[in-house]
Parts: structure tokens; sequence; C-alpha cells
């Protein structure tokens, strides 16, 4: 058996790390020593309760096998305990150099510590002004409801001359980039958009003007039109008098008319009675037999002109539709007798002259 030292230095000669030990360990009782027991004492098996001197060596095995077994724990002790001694030496040791550089270590660490906060605060605070900038152009185009003209102009005009460099995006360029051109076109095509909405709203103010207008005047031609049919069944009314009064007052001249025709004249006032005045022969050589005209005086012709003008004047105050049927029936009375007018007064004028 090798005879292993178990004294162990507090104070080694050399590195920690230079102590050697032995790679094999060997034990009084070797390895195999059980196969052995096994078949030296295989015979103490199965016994006779009656065999006292098989009994008495099965004790004497027992106490052979646990002398054994105990010698193997006291060898295993004896090389273990310069073993643990060592391994408690080795673990106080490195406790204390470490209870030494821990206090450096944490001060080293808090130091990185402070430096990566300060760097972090600082970090956080560039996100929040890049994004703060970021933002800022964001805006630009949003809030652009109910903007005038003026005004979507007035930010379109902002956006236009935003210089990105006077700002710090960091990382954040690209993305300010493109949200400066997405202001730009949201804006443009406000401005766009209010430009159609002002140009309808336009139309339909012209075209509400124009409804306007035309119900204005067709409320001013309907009193226009109720006041001239007011006026014209006045007229009518005032007509109808003058026309019977004037049929009354006719009638006796009306009948010395050789005309039957003139009968039916409205307006021809009655002539003063006078003697017939002398007929006029009519050559012999006409086939006819020669009628008798009357040839009226210069006054009588003057006084049929003017009842001609006034029953003119009397048709133009006539209203257009005449719902009136007696109306209708004098006025077809004053017309007939205009259209035989001209050719009277043509034989009274040939009559006179002759």
């Amino acid at each position: 058996m090798n005879q292993l030292s178990t004294k162990v230095s507090a104070q080694p000669d050399g590195p920690i790390v230079a102590v050697q030990y032995p790679s094999k360990v060997e034990f009084e009782s070797k390895p195999g020593v059980g196969k052995e027991l096994a078949t030296k004492y295989g015979h103490l098996k199965q016994l006779d309760v009656e065999d006292k001197s098989g009994y008495k060596e099965l004790k004497a095995a027992i106490a052979s096998v646990k002398t054994l077994r105990t010698d193997t724990t006291k060898q295993e002790n004896t090389i273990k305990g310069p073993l643990n001694t060592f391994r408690q030496l080795v673990i106080d040791a490195a406790k204390a150099i470490r209870s030494e550089i821990q206090p450096v270590e944490d001060a080293l660490t808090d130091e990185k510590q402070r430096i990566d906060d300060i760097k972090a605060d600082r970090l956080a605070a560039q996100q929040k002004l890049w994004n703060d900038n970021l933002q800022i152009i964001r805006s630009r185009g949003q809030s652009l409801f109910g903007a005038t003209i003026e005004q979507l102009q007035n930010e379109l005009d902002i956006i236009s001359s935003c210089n990105l460099d006077n700002f710090d995006f960091g990382e954040y360029i690209e993305d300010a980039r493109a949200e400066l051109a997405n202001a730009r076109i949201r804006t443009e095509q406000a401005i766009e958009q209010e430009k159609q909405r002002l140009k309808l709203k336009e139309q339909q103010e012209a075209m509400a003007k124009a409804e306007a207008d035309r119900q204005a005047n067709e409320a001013k031609a309907k009193l226009i039109a109720d006041e001239e049919a007011a006026y014209a069944e006045a007229e009518t009314r005032e007509l109808k008098a003058k026309i019977a009064a004037m049929e009354e007052a006719s009638k006796p001249a009306v009948k010395d008319m050789p005309d039957n025709d003139f009968q039916s004249a409205m307006d021809i006032p009655a002539v003063d009675s006078k003697p017939e005045p002398e007929a006029v022969q009519v050559p012999s050589d006409f086939d006819a037999p020669a009628p008798t005209l009357l040839i009226p005086s210069d006054e009588d012709r003057q006084k049929m002109e003017d009842v001609c003008l006034k029953i003119e004047m009397l048709v133009d105050l006539l209203p257009v539709d005449f719902e009136n049927q007696s109306c209708v029936k004098a006025v077809n009375r004053i017309v007939d007798t205009l259209n035989k007018m001209p050719n009277y007064l043509k034989s009274v004028a040939a009559g006179g002259d002759a």
C-alpha cells in the first residue's frame, strides 16, 4: 500500500495549482475481495440449527468480514483527512481573496452602471427629440378641415420651405423625408378639394339665385297679371255699361240708315235729324237700276270717323281672354262693324264727292 502524507501545509511551496495528488489509491483489501470472501465462507450457508461448530465458525467469519470493512473505512478517513484540511484551506483562502476583490469589482461595476445610465438618459432624450421633431413634420398638413384657400396655401408654402437640416432626426431622417412629402401631398389635395367645393358652392348659389329670381319674376308677373286682369275686368264692366248706353242712345239713328248691318254698331251716336239730302241720279248707261245714295254732311262723316277710332280704342282695352260670353259677342259685333266701316265710309266719301 502506498503511504500518503496526512500533513497539509498552510503555506505550500509554490503555487496552489502545483500541488499534485496520486492518481491511484490502494487499500489493504483489494478489488475482488468480495468474491474471495463469498467463496471462502460459502459453506456457511444453510447450516443446521444444531451445528454448533458451524455456528461458531459463522460468528468468526462475520467478525473477520466486519474488520475488513471497518479497516477500509479507517484507511479512507486517513487518506481524506489531509485532503479535507487542504480543501478547507483552499476555500478559506479563496474567500479571503474574493472579499478583497469584490469591493473593487463592485465599485467598477457601479461606475460602469452610472455611465450606462447617463448614456441611456441621453439616448432617451435624443430619441424624444427625434420623435418630437418627426411629430412636427407629421403634424404639417393634418389639421386642414375648414381651412380657407389662403390658409391652405400658406401651409403649403411652409411645407415647401421646410429644411430638414434645421432639425435633428437622427435615425429617423428618412421617416422625416417621407412624412414631409406626405404632408405636401395632403395639403395640395386639400387645396384642390377646397377649390372644387367653392366652385360647387358658387354654382349652387347661382342656381339658387336664378331660382329665386325666377320665382320673384313669376310672382311679379302674377301680380301684374292679377292687376291687369282686375283692371281689364273693371274696364270690361265699364265698356259693357258704355256699350249698353250707346246701344240705347243709337237706336233711332241706326233705324234711319239704309244699310241694315249697321244696326249692330255699338258706339254710333245718334245723328241729329235733318232733311234728307237730294238723291243723286246714276247715269243711264248702268245696267243695274240706279241706287239712291245718301250724301252725309261733313259733320256726319266726322262723327262716323270718330266712332271708328273710339271703337278701336275700346277693343284695345278689352282683355285677351274673354270669359264673359256676352262680352265676346259684343266684341265680335264691333269687329264686324269695323270690317264693314271702310267700305261704308268709302261709299259715303264717293257720294259726297259726287
